[in-house]
């Protein structure tokens, strides 16, 4: 995975169906859960943090750059 640059802003490409569904659902799921995640881009990981509402659950998830185009 390489970073492509557009205005300053990290752009990354997901061009399998299945795997564009599953990250949907990621963000569809946690905006049901959750009201605030950390969210961290590097050069190796797409990285996810949070807690659901009632701060009962923590949830931590890494999607390596390999996972994408």
């Amino acid at each position: 995975m390489e970073f492509a640059y557009h205005d300053k802003k990290v752009c990354f490409v997901i061009s399998d169906k299945r795997k564009k569904d599953i990250f949907i659902s990621i963000f569809q799921l946690l905006k049901n859960s959750s009201s605030q995640i950390n969210l961290t881009i590097n050069k190796t990981t797409f990285h996810i943090q949070g807690m659901d509402k009632s701060h009962v659950c923590l949830f931590d998830l890494k999607l390596y750059f390999e996972w994408f185009d």
